[in-house]
């Protein structure tokens, strides 16, 4: 089985990354440069600076921290595969990763908050779904051209507490200069009450 690898960090400071593993099997032949797949293992965790929470999407905080205890043995405790498309445009792949609705989860920032595991409260402080969609432009980093990156998404989450509902979105934009300097463009978390 080919076994292809998509991983995007989406911020130094902010995101810790969102990863995808293995294709479910071998991209089915494609017409052209486009190749589509199903990976089986996708998961994100995001570090939400502005709102002060680690967000798990895809993955629990603990399925994660044990398999990364453990190692990193066999594939993470995922709960959706996620679609992928690479066009290869003989310069530079190009890539757009979709996540189908997947369960979320926030958990507080806990001092010092540099590791989802250690700095965040086990008990999530909310849970829900959302959907994320990222997009690069040059997801091998060829060095042809400046490589733009980034992810957005949304969902609901329900505060653990009281049940109350909220409105979760992220989004991200990042590049990568042909001299291989980075720099964020553009980050927002947002996290509004609903029905307020």
């Amino acid at each position: 089985m080919r076994r292809r690898t998509l991983g995007a960090v989406l911020s130094v400071g902010v995101t810790l990354g969102v990863l995808a593993g293995p294709a479910a099997a071998d991209p089915p032949p494609s017409s052209g440069a486009v190749q589509r797949f199903i990976v089986t293992d996708s998961f994100g965790i995001l570090a939400d600076f502005q709102n002060g929470y680690w967000v798990f999407a895809n993955i629990t905080r603990e399925g994660f921290c044990d398999w990364l205890a453990g190692g990193e043995v066999g594939p993470p405790p995922v709960f959706e595969p996620n679609f992928v498309q690479e066009v290869d445009t003989g310069s530079a792949i190009v890539i757009v990763f979709k996540s189908g609705v997947v369960p979320i989860a926030l958990h507080a920032m806990t001092p010092p908050p540099v590791h989802p595991c250690d700095g965040s409260d086990p008990d999530p402080w909310a849970t829900g779904e959302a959907s994320a969609v990222i997009n690069d432009n040059d997801a091998d980093v060829s060095g042809t051209r400046t490589n733009s990156f980034g992810e957005h998404g949304h969902g609901k989450v329900h505060e653990e507490a009281t049940g109350d509902a909220w409105h979760y979105s992220w989004h991200a934009r990042l590049q990568i200069n042909r001299d291989g300097d980075f720099r964020v463009v553009n980050e927002v978390f947002t996290l509004r009450k609903m029905g307020v």
